[in-house]
């Protein structure tokens, strides 16, 4: 064709959803003669996928997006990703060498950056090849659900994500075993809002999906990521017996105070939350669970915060996030006045 091999590389922010989407974006690229190296080398595609979880994961963004635009002055370079879908205008603004795409356009960047490279749509079946699932990913990670339906008055996500929509048992099946042909020694399933899987096809839930997998594929281990308490399968608790499925579970806490828990629209108690994870130790007392917590929220005070820290001393998580709140426009919590100090936080 004349023309030196297409190269692409990438680099994510954020959660394994956000890892996954890179994942299933660098398999359209390779499907269309793309070759992924590693970031940072000469290239001639860059894709820069982002979170707008905080403002520090805005600002992070901002400027891994400046470093790729001054040092690969010659490559494609395509931002996409939470804060490039609710940002839109001000990605835009601030990167017009870049090219955006929200969240639901990948195929149309495929194929708007291919156009670009001179590669034709003719030129598809010559390039195409068959391509691992995973590449060089220890632990592949599977996206079987998309999107939040909860309301938290600290949350963007849902802006970016839209509304809960789930994959159909039999395509996770069917790339589960792909995966573990292809030497996958551990898959993780993961979604915006895991709990909220339900199958369009069968209406099994998150459980379901997972004893499914567990008999119908040989993947030697099985990891959740992470379950809202308030989505939480109570059929999942049957399931950590079986030595196959990673014990461990991240159950995002947010606050040990029932009073901030309303305030931060979490629809579950402390009790709520303690009845959980004593259900889960019953059947697996050596199980790692791992939480979330937020500290300075609108209206926090400081036996608010106290009870928080008695409560994750009960709980005896196995690790913990820790991170402090940060005001993100478009949600509830954004209007409040009872603003925490940030030398508090």
């Amino acid at each position: 064709m004349g023309r030196h091999e297409l190269t692409i590389s990438y680099k994510t922010f954020g959660c394994r959803v956000n890892q996954a989407d890179t994942n299933s974006i660098m398999r359209r690229f390779w499907n269309r003669g793309f070759t992924v190296v590693p970031f940072g080398n000469p290239v001639d595609v860059i894709v820069v996928n982002t979170c707008t979880v905080t403002h520090v994961a805005d600002r992070k963004a901002r400027q891994s997006i400046n470093r790729v635009l001054r040092t690969h002055p010659d490559a494609v370079v395509a931002i996409t990703g939470c804060y490039a879908t609710v940002q839109q205008a001000e990605v835009r603004s601030l990167f017009p060498g870049a090219r955006v795409f929200p969240i639901n356009a990948h195929d149309k960047m495929v194929d708007d950056i291919c156009s670009v490279m001179g590669l034709e749509a003719d030129d598809v079946a010559t390039n195409c090849r068959p391509q691992s699932l995973r590449f060089s990913r220890i632990r592949p990670i599977i996206k079987v659900q998309e999107g939040c339906d909860h309301v938290c008055a600290f949350c963007i996500v849902p802006r970016a994500r839209g509304k809960s929509v789930s994959r159909g048992v039999a395509g996770i099946v069917s790339d589960v075993k792909s995966l573990v042909a292809d030497g996958a020694a551990e898959i993780v399933l993961s979604g915006v809002s895991l709990g909220r899987y339900v199958c369009p096809d069968t209406g099994c839930r998150i459980g379901g999906l997972a004893t499914q997998i567990l008999g119908d594929t040989d993947v030697p281990r099985l990891r959740l990521s992470s379950l809202e308490p308030m989505d939480f399968d109570r059929s999942l608790v049957d399931l950590l017996s079986n030595q196959r499925l990673c014990p461990h579970l991240h159950l995002p806490l947010q606050s040990g105070s029932n009073t901030i828990l309303a305030k931060m629209r979490r629809p579950y108690t402390v009790d709520e939350y303690r009845d959980l994870t004593e259900s889960v130790r019953a059947v697996s007392p050596d199980i790692s669970i791992t939480t979330d917590v937020m500290v300075g929220f609108p209206g926090e005070t400081d036996t608010d915060f106290a009870e928080t820290v008695t409560f994750i001393n009960e709980i005896e998580f196995a690790a913990l996030h820790v991170f402090p709140y940060s005001r993100r426009l478009r949600t509830l919590a954004a209007h409040s006045e009872q603003t925490v100090d940030a030398t508090v936080k």
